[in-house]
């Protein structure tokens, strides 16, 4: 009789026990530059952050990490918290406008003249961290006003970075990190 009143909690704490983990959402975010903001004029006319373009492979809620031998690692406990290509736009956005002078950066969707901007266009060609804690964000950048029929080429800029370890929690900040290295270089290139 005792046995019998056993087996349904048995059951129960066993069924507990087959949960699956939790789910761990992960944001880039804006990183302060290393040096006091540029002075002077702002950038004319203003810059807005246009297409972001990525890799397929990187085109997915969960967190890729690269793997030995070619292979990935794609975990879907550990995810984005919104669209990859999104929080890209806008974590540059942000970073841009820290490193530029006030007026220069338009936030994504700013309802500003489309004849009085700069677009800048952004290819992501490779980001993203390996299960050793190397970041690498490999991308090619430029800028056109919509009246212009061509675009100059596009700028190459290859960052790596290491981070503390190659577990995903270490990895993002990193990856955030490389986005703002990515927008010292764009910074730089359109106030020459």
């Amino acid at each position: 009789m005792r046995i019998r009143s056993i087996l349904p909690l048995a059951a129960v704490l066993a069924l507990a026990g087959c949960g699956s983990p939790p789910t761990h959402f992960y944001t880039l975010n804006p990183v302060p530059p290393a040096a006091a903001p540029a002075a002077g004029a702002p950038v004319t006319p203003p810059l807005e952050v246009g297409q972001v373009s990525i890799p397929d492979v990187l085109d997915r809620d969960a967190i890729v990490e690269a793997a030995s031998h070619g292979q990935v690692d794609v975990n879907g406990e550990q995810v984005w918290a919104s669209d990859i290509d999104e929080m890209i736009r806008s974590t540059l956005s942000s970073d841009l406008m820290a490193r530029l002078p006030t007026g220069s950066v338009l936030p994504p969707g700013d309802p500003g003249s489309s004849a009085g901007i700069q677009v800048l266009v952004v290819n992501i060609l490779h980001f993203g961290g390996d299960t050793s804690g190397h970041v690498v964000l490999s991308a090619e950048w430029t800028t056109y006003r919509n009246s212009a029929l061509t675009a100059p080429p596009p700028r190459p800029v290859m960052i790596r970075l290491q981070a503390p370890s190659g577990a995903v929690a270490d990895i993002v900040p990193v990856m955030s990190q490389a986005l703002g290295a990515l927008a010292d270089r764009i910074a730089q290139g359109v106030r020459q």
